[in-house]
């Protein structure tokens, strides 16, 4: 989610997550039966911060090999999403960064990727 300074939202895994406790991460999760990657990448957000998210687009999919499993990324721009940040019990902090913020944060694996990518994007789009 960018914000209209350029910024992405992370979110970082509080102390009892069953998974990485600790480490930065961006509003996501898994993809409930029936659901679809955007539906849950929608459904996902508004668990995990409040924000309601009219539209995210395809940003890449990156693979996780020591553990078997991939993750699906999308961004949404400045005008597609509303609210303000709110936390669930899966987070305790959150942050607004730019690109040359992703090195002050420990993330969870294929975040950083993702988030470059992201930026990549950005700088690439239309203004």
């Amino acid at each position: 989610i960018f914000d209209a300074r350029g910024r992405v939202l992370i979110l970082r895994r509080g102390p009892t997550a069953p998974w990485m406790p600790g480490k930065w991460s961006l509003p996501g999760g898994t993809v409930d039966p029936g659901e679809g990657l955007q539906q849950a990448a929608l459904r996902e957000t508004v668990e995990e911060t409040t924000l309601k998210v009219k539209r995210v687009h395809p940003l890449t999919v990156i693979a996780y090999k020591p553990e078997g499993w991939s993750a699906a990324f999308f961004v949404s721009k400045p005008g597609e999403w509303s609210g303000e940040v709110e936390l669930d019990y899966e987070n305790d902090a959150f942050a607004w960064i730019s690109e040359r913020d992703i090195s002050r944060y420990s993330f969870i694996p294929t975040v950083v990727e993702a988030l470059h990518a992201a930026f990549k994007r950005r700088a690439r789009a239309p203004r």
